[in-house]
C-alpha cells in the first residue's frame, strides 16, 4: 500500500512529517490495564513523542473536515519503531 495522496500534499505537512490521522478532542472510552474504563481524546490516546497538532483536516479527496484536526509526525521516530511510514 502506497502512502495516500493528501498525505503527500497536505498544506500543513512538515519536512520528515506524515499525516498520520485526523482527530477530535471528543473523549474515547478505553480500558485501562486495571479494567476499567477512561475517558480521554483521541490526542491524548496518540503516545508518539514527536506528534503535532494541525488545524484543518481533509478527507482522502481533499475536502475540509468539520469538527477534526490533522495528526502529524516525524517519520524517523515511526522508522526507529519499526513501522515504515510509507505503507501508512
Amino acid at each position: 500500500m502506497k502512502t495516500s495522496k493528501i498525505n503527500k500534499a497536505h498544506p500543513e505537512l512538515r519536512k520528515g512529517e506524515i499525516l498520520l490521522i485526523n482527530s477530535s478532542n471528543e473523549p474515547t472510552m478505553e480500558i485501562t490495564s486495571h479494567a476499567t474504563l477512561d475517558s480521554r481524546s483521541d490526542w491524548n490516546l496518540i503516545r508518539w513523542k514527536t506528534k503535532r497538532r494541525g488545524v484543518v483536516a481533509y478527507d482522502i479527496n481533499g475536502r475540509p473536515v468539520k469538527g477534526l484536526f490533522p495528526v502529524f509526525v516525524q517519520k524517523k521516530e515511526l522508522k526507529k519503531n519499526g513501522i515504515n511510514p510509507d505503507t501508512l
